[in-house]
């Protein structure tokens, strides 16, 4: 089993990338905390951002990068030699799960790295839940009404518990995770109530967002239950690991999209 994520080098930027507002550097002080950063810098310059976690000597400790390119968005995150690496179609509200890897979730729950992501990037990281006896959850195989026809959704795992979704294995061996409308309904905005165009929507036909998919290039995941509360990667292995949940194939049809400009066909799919 193996706990480190390394990933190809990023895609060369393409024509057509959608750009950030501001390409000023920014630097922030973090509290003290047992992985040596001080501060972050954070830069915004065309396709690209960059956020730079330093040390007490302006050393790198590490790195978040977001890409926008006109075929996908691709986040990079390292933290000393832990590197996770996730692409999606989504272009405007990304979400990370923190529970991939121990020296990367720790980096992402420093509070001034997530502040600093949501507020520049856009990036959300999902924590995990709070204790069964503060909030009911659940955690169960998938349904196969919330998944596509085509491909076959490995070791696929649900939970619930106000941030639901779904986490899987693809065909390619992508650890692939969907974030659910707590409401329940399709083609809507980000809020899951508000109305939106076709593309633009953020939750798709089958009330869940673009797919993000996280890969290790040779390996497979393999999805666990942290203490049957919530989905997450346990590891990475060369061979295919133990199912902790089932193999399930869909029953919604892929290709679809939301009604208006743009529809988006096929961008909800994985």
């Amino acid at each position: 089993m193996m706990s480190k994520l390394l990933a190809a080098g990023l895609m060369a930027v393409a024509a057509g990338c959608v750009g950030f507002d501001s390409e000023d550097a920014t630097r922030t002080q973090v509290a003290a905390n047992e992985l040596g950063v001080v501060a972050l810098e954070t830069t915004q310059t065309g396709s690209m951002f960059e956020l730079r976690a330093l040390d007490g000597s302006d050393a790198q400790r590490g790195r978040v990068t977001l890409e926008k390119t006109a075929q996908e968005s691709r986040i990079t995150i390292m933290i000393d030699d832990q590197q996770l690496v996730v692409r999606t179609l989504e272009r405007e509200l990304f979400r990370i799960a923190a529970t991939s890897n121990d020296r990367v979730r720790a980096f992402l729950a420093l509070n001034e790295v997530s502040a600093t992501l949501a507020r520049e990037a856009h990036i959300q990281v999902v924590q995990p839940p709070p204790p069964a006896t503060e909030q009911p959850y659940f955690t169960e195989t998938c349904p196969s009404a919330y998944l596509n026809a085509w491909p076959l959704a490995k070791q696929c795992c649900y939970t619930e518990w106000g941030t639901n979704y779904t986490m899987f294995v693809n065909g390619n061996n992508e650890l692939v995770t969907r974030y659910h409308n707590p409401y329940g309904t399709g083609c809507r905005a980000s809020d899951g109530l508000s109305s939106c165009n076709g593309s633009a929507c953020y939750y798709g036909p089958n009330g869940f967002s673009r797919a993000s998919m996280e890969y290790y290039f040779g390996y497979i995941p393999q999805v666990a239950s942290e203490e049957g509360s919530y989905c997450y990667n346990a590891g990475w292995s060369y061979f295919d690991p133990y199912h902790y949940f089932g193999d399930v194939w869909g029953d919604y049809p892929t290709g679809g999209g939301c009604p208006g400009s743009g529809t988006g066909d096929g961008e909800w799919d994985y």
